[in-house]
């Protein structure tokens, strides 16, 4: 008899015999059906998250926890101070006085700042703590976009790291830099004790570096909470590439950007055309614009609508691996396809009229009226707003072709997996803990 358990299934299918297996009583904690999110790289990076959080608030206490310095014998209570090692002593009177309120000043100008960084260290700890037990709970399983809000928040937090180091930092230095310090280190010196020099100590630098490396933490844990949401990038690629378009007309259509409406910058106020040479470049920008309206609309239109498409393939295909059909995967992959070779052709007609309309008589007139009043930026070269839109697009043909590869990998594996099942169907195993390529 084997050692581990043997169990009849509670419920054998009707005409079938009863079928035996074996359950492994080695089974540990992290062998269970939730907290096998313990083992994946989300969870890793989360608890990483935590104990780095853990050791900022730590070296922060260091500088929080007392004045440091020196202490009276009457304030112990008749038992000497110890700190590094050693006694204080060689104070008496005024100098022992005088050491004590030094320290006591200084560490209040440490102090508003210890204080944010204890805070703000506990708070993260608190919120990685909540990924980790929603995490365990499978939160993102039922509400894919859970997902999404934590690689953003990853990477607010991952940003926020930067600018909270140099402000900690640069309150720290005004601190040492303080005459109260330079005080406090002249009469230590006095006393032959040469550890209270105005730089920064051990918990200030390891709560610096602990800090750097929570910045690359969470950026990792930004990117594998997003890894699966590859269709967020492609929406917001989109969404640039639409931005970049409009963009570029307002910003080529020059002095008559709003002609219809007679608004815009043909008002004669902010303009440095005047009389019969405000007429003739509004007729020049009218006629450029109506050039590039095309280009415009076309750009639009193949922005938003991939836009719009992308998004919904996102919000059908977040589901567990083993929900999605494989159709739906197999049309996923088409509609990356088809994108990706849709942008790259996009790219090249739009570049290529875009190259035509600006060597046009129109653009060369246009530009040598605007160059006469010093407004030399109206040009006949490629606009930046184009060049932007075109590399956004370029990204989208990267990103479309990843999708088609992961897309066609999510299939295998799918049917692997139902394959799986169909071999073990006589097995009453608990489910896996399987995410798709969007999980």
């Amino acid at each position: 008899e084997p050692t581990s358990g043997r169990y009849p299934l509670s419920t054998p299918r009707p005409g079938l015999e009863e079928v035996e297996y074996y359950q492994s009583e080695a089974e540990g904690l992290l062998e269970c059906h939730k907290c096998r999110y313990l083992c994946t790289g989300r969870a890793c990076c989360q608890m990483l998250e935590v104990l780095l959080n853990l050791l900022i608030l730590a070296c922060s206490s260091v500088s929080y926890s007392s004045t440091g310095g020196y202490t009276g014998i009457t304030s112990l209570g008749g038992i000497y101070y110890y700190q590094y090692g050693g006694a204080y002593s060689g104070f008496d009177g005024a100098d022992g006085e005088k050491a004590q309120q030094l320290d006591v000043q200084f560490y209040q100008l440490k102090l508003p700042m210890v204080t944010v960084a204890m805070a703000c260290s506990g708070a993260l700890m608190a919120f990685c703590c909540l990924l980790i037990t929603m995490g365990v709970l499978r939160v993102p399983w039922h509400c894919p976009l859970w997902l999404a809000i934590e690689g953003l928040l990853d990477v607010l937090i991952a940003g926020a790291y930067i600018p909270a180091l140099y402000f900690y930092f640069h309150n720290l230095s005004a601190a040492y830099a303080s005459p109260v310090c330079k005080e406090r280190e002249a009469l230590y010196q006095r006393k032959g004790y040469s550890g209270f020099s105005c730089s920064f100590h051990g918990g200030d630098i390891g709560a610096g570096i602990f800090a750097a490396l929570g910045i690359g933490v969470f950026a990792v844990g930004a990117v594998l909470a997003i890894r699966g949401y590859r269709k967020i990038v492609e929406v917001i690629l989109n969404g640039m590439v639409l931005m970049c378009i409009v963009a570029s007309y307002f910003v080529l259509a020059g002095f008559s950007a709003s002609f219809a409406s007679g608004g815009g910058f043909g008002n004669n106020y902010y303009s440095p055309f005047e009389g019969t040479e405000l007429e003739q470049v509004r007729q020049l920008d009218q006629q450029y614009t109506i050039l590039r309206a095309p280009l415009i609309y076309s750009g639009v239109a193949v922005s938003l609508g991939l836009g719009v498409l992308t998004l919904s393939v996102l919000l059908q295909g977040a589901k567990s691996l083993n929900r999605l059909p494989g159709k739906w995967l197999l049309l996923e992959a088409a509609f990356s396809l088809l994108a990706a070779l849709g942008y790259c052709v996009g790219i090249g007609i739009y570049l290529h009229a875009a190259l035509r309309i600006n060597a046009t008589d129109t653009c060369r007139t246009r530009e040598r009226v605007y160059a006469r009043r010093g407004l030399t930026w109206m040009n006949c070269q490629l606009a930046g707003t184009d060049g932007a839109a075109a590399t956004f697009a370029c990204l989208l043909v990267v990103m479309y072709g990843a999708s088609v590869v992961l897309a066609l990998r999510s299939y295998r594996e799918q049917k692997r997996y139902k394959d799986s099942q169909e071999q073990h169907s006589n097995y009453n195993d608990a489910p896996e803990y399987l995410w798709s390529g969007i999980l």
